[in-house]
């Protein structure tokens, strides 16, 4: 043996790619033989033509198979187009190798199908197996006998139980979605709506959402395949009707055949030394996760003995590229082992992928049983079952993700999961989106403090209305001796008070509100993390930098729940997620969720919302306003206001010394300016400028010479006079 593998070893290599070439050239070769096969029995079989060897073929085939001859056309046909659409084409023509041997059983029973008609010959096998069958039982139930095992064969061979299944659900859907009542449109409809709400609103119903909102309910478990006990809650009249989303177009495929892809895993990791068993599947919308459990290899002892060496799991995780690149998958990845199970799993995307959508996530047992006014709904496992999530017992959630990955499609898609079950009363927002375009939809909500705020200064104000908000709510909590937000709503139901809505702030740019010289959007963002909870305010930030600079160590501390989408690199994914793997997720909603009960990350495809969703869900909310949102002053405008006369105040204080500076040392520049002030070089440049503008000095000198003061030390004296 090491002989042998000497010599393999010390042989000239053929160039890889004229073997490639080569063995390319293999399939149409093939493909090609078999469709020119296929047409000369065709031809044969016809009589088109008379040669010596097509009438001995032909004379063999009526003799031992009869009418069954055209069989054999229609399958080199076919063979060699499918094998031309698979090479060339995205349809993917498999044969099941495991049913070879139903198929050929099914070839002989139609034959003595057919040797049972009067005007078609079975020829001498299926003469002879219907000969054999009628003698036994009689000629017609030997007819029907046929019928039914080869209706049976059929069953089985095509899966037919999927598209009857499949049909039997789509009908089922539609005739629902048919039933369903209609968006609420007319002008009638809304009056309608409105008065209903404000009889609810006096009458204190008991199942007015506020009544639920003060239980405070633990998390249940997110991991799919757990069955959820009790009945779903059905929505109030209160709530906007689920049908203003879109429904799930397709289905998830169950029965996809994966037994090629469990051998190629297989004889796969066999040709690369390290043996394993596939012991499972779990079929997501976006992935396939296949289960597989180390195997052993063969080691010679000592005296002849053979001692099974067991497979290590580091040597399994180490072929992740080699299993990739033999699989010819470009985002395969292996997780060593899945976190919490006692098997490695091998995630390999499905080829039959279906696109989540947020209504049928809400119409879920897991959603409607869970009674949290806070619950939002993230996607689906790769299971298939929906993971439905707290947002109250979170308390806070940190989402990273490159452009592409569906990060900003994530946050929308919370935020309509939030306002369709919760009223204004209920429910306020706060969102802060310095990229300007993501959003902008939300504009004119009434569950929307304001609007959707996009510059830089406004947004660090809004933070410090929410920090001063969360400081006014303890101070109101220590008053009547509370801890929390849901103690607090049941005094205030009991005395007749209103009640305080959750506050849920959306940030969908992290790092643009962290990169101010000032820090305050980071002293801002590390006191709510910290802090809000029992107010009931919670923080949703999203970055595309998950870095150290922007996801620092308080954040990471007092955020524990985090999603990380697809992101650029290992070291960004450790970050966000303290392990790699999220650099090798295929984007699109694609994301990994870590539980902070659970502390292991759970495999997410999220949903996809569309703008005309967001749009009919906003439209409707502003037509049942009691007044017009545009009209709603953000209750920060007067800090912003407070701080733009702070911002003014030190201005013109600084703008008297500067006056003063100037027309005492008879020097304006500034440079001289940054220098005795310790302000910054923009700064000392505009109140330069605000001095040309009274007339204290003179317009810029040519050469970079210093400015010509135009007043005296007395007038610059009385100018602060008269100022102050």
């Amino acid at each position: 043996m090491p002989e042998k593998e000497n010599k393999q070893e010390n042989e000239p290599q053929k160039p890889s790619g004229s073997r490639l070439k080569s063995e390319s050239l293999i399939p149409d070769i093939l493909a090609l033989g078999c469709i020119v096969t296929g047409l000369l029995l065709w031809v044969g079989f016809t009589g088109k033509t008379d040669g010596r060897f097509i009438l001995r073929m032909r004379n063999f085939f009526d003799d031992w198979i009869g009418t069954g001859r055209i069989i054999f056309v229609v399958l080199f046909l076919g063979l060699g187009t499918g094998i031309f659409l698979s090479r060339y084409t995205t349809v993917k023509i498999r044969i099941p190798l495991k049913k070879i041997g139903l198929i050929i059983l099914l070839f002989f029973l139609l034959l003595a199908l057919v040797s049972s008609s009067d005007h078609f010959s079975g020829g001498k096998i299926g003469d002879t197996l219907f000969g054999q069958l009628t003698a036994v039982i009689g000629e017609i139930p030997a007819t029907i006998l046929l019928w039914g095992i080869i209706a049976v064969l059929f069953y089985f061979l095509f899966d037919l139980n999927r598209p009857l299944s499949e049909s039997a659900v789509f009908i089922k859907k539609k005739v629902a979605h048919f039933c369903a009542s209609k968006p609420i449109r007319s002008s009638d409809e809304v009056t309608l709506f409105r008065r209903r709400l404000m009889k609810e609103n006096i009458e204190k119903e008991e199942n007015d959402p506020l009544e639920k909102n003060i239980t405070n309910h633990p998390i249940d478990s997110v991991i799919g395949g757990n069955e959820i006990k009790g009945k779903s809650k059905p929505r109030t009249n209160r709530l906007p009707p689920i049908n203003l989303l879109e429904p799930e177009m397709g289905f998830l495929n169950k029965n996809i055949d994966v037994q090629s892809r469990i051998d190629e895993i297989e004889s796969a990791m066999e040709e690369f030394g390290t043996p394993v068993k596939v012991i499972g599947y779990s079929i997501g919308p976006a992935i396939i996760q296949y289960q597989v459990v180390p195997g052993a290899l063969e080691k010679n002892g000592s005296h002849g003995t053979v001692i099974p060496k067991k497979i290590r799991v580091a040597q399994v995780a180490q072929m992740e590229r080699d299993l990739a690149v033999r699989m010819g998958v470009a985002n395969l990845s292996i997780q060593a082992p899945v976190p919490g199970e006692n098997f490695i799993g091998i995630d390999i995307p499905n080829p039959d992928s279906l696109k989540v959508r947020l209504r049928p996530l809400m119409e879920s047992r897991e959603f409607q049983s869970k009674t949290s006014p806070l619950n939002v709904a993230l996607g689906r496992d790769i299971s298939g079952k929906p993971v439905v999530v707290d947002l109250e017992q979170m308390p806070h959630l940190l989402i990273a993700g490159t452009t592409n990955s569906g990060k900003s499609i994530l946050i929308r898609s919370m935020a309509v999961c939030l306002i369709m079950n919760n009223t204004p009363e209920t429910l306020r927002l706060i969102m802060i989106d310095p990229k300007r375009v993501e959003l902008f939809r939300f504009n004119g909500l009434p569950h929307l403090l304001g609007k959707v705020e996009t510059e830089y200064d406004r947004s660090i104000s809004v933070l410090g209305w929410a920090v001063q908000e969360m400081k006014n709510r303890y101070k109101l909590f220590e008053t009547v001796g509370v801890r929390k937000l849901s103690l607090y709503n049941q005094y205030a139901v009991r005395n007749g008070q209103k009640p305080l809505p959750y506050i849920v702030i959306f940030i969908d740019e992290l790092a643009e509100i962290v990169k101010g010289a000032d820090k305050l959007g980071q002293e801002y963002i590390d006191t709510l993390a910290s802090l809000a909870r029992a107010t009931g305010m919670h923080l949703v930030v999203a970055t595309q930098r998950p870095d150290t600079t922007v996801i620092t160590g308080k954040i990471k501390t007092n955020i524990p729940a985090r999603i990380a989408l697809n992101v650029a690199s290992a070291i960004d994914s450790r970050v966000i997620m303290g392990k790699q793997g999220a650099e090798k997720l295929l984007g699109r909603g694609d994301m990994y969720f870590v539980d902070p009960s659970l502390n292991v990350p759970i495999r997410i495809q999220g949903p996809l919302l569309t703008d005309q969703e967001i749009d009919s869900v906003v439209a409707l909310w502003k037509k049942l306003s009691p007044k017009p949102v545009e009209e709603a002053e953000a209750p920060w405008e007067e800090m912003i206001e407070d701080a733009e006369k702070e911002v003014n105040g030190k201005e013109e204080k600084d703008l008297k010394a500067a006056i003063r500076l100037v027309c005492r040392t008879r020097k304006a520049s500034a440079s001289y300016l940054q220098g005795k002030m310790n302000i910054s070089f923009p700064k000392a440049s505009r109140l330069l400028d605000r001095m040309e503008q009274i007339g204290v000095v003179g317009p810029i000198q040519v050469g970079g010479k210093a400015r010509e003061v135009l007043w005296s030390e007395e007038e610059a004296d009385s100018y602060g006079e008269n100022a102050a």
